[in-house]
């Protein structure tokens, strides 16, 4: 598994211990949106989740402090009311705070194992 950081590996370790996942995607392609002002503008999210069924989710994965420093849930918002159905179903926020120490350790045994 190909991450950008530690929070991305993270978040695709506990992805992968969930029974409802097929696989993740790093990385997908970019999307473009309008924000706020109608400007294009583009974002890429950090993993793209299969689950079964085909349904697929979303995920931005960025640090908690940052979220609330750049106001990156109104982006996100945005971001989603926009977003293709042929990309993804739903989206998702994972920070820093989405998860203990212990999950991901486990998380980590169990993608190990």
């Amino acid at each position: 598994m190909i991450s950008e950081s530690g929070l991305e590996f993270f978040t695709s370790q506990v992805a992968l211990t969930r029974p409802d996942v097929v696989s993740v995607i790093p990385q997908p392609e970019r999307m473009p949106f309008y924000d706020k002002s109608s400007k294009l503008c583009h974002h890429t999210f950090d993993q793209l989740l299969v689950h079964v069924g085909g349904s697929r989710t979303a995920v931005a994965v960025k640090p908690y402090d940052g979220v609330i420093q750049t106001g990156f849930r109104e982006t996100l918002s945005i971001i989603a009311g926009q977003l293709s159905k042929s990309f993804a179903d739903r989206v998702c926020l994972v920070t820093d705070r989405s998860f203990t120490r212990v999950q991901i350790f486990n998380a980590a045994m169990f993608v190990d194992f």
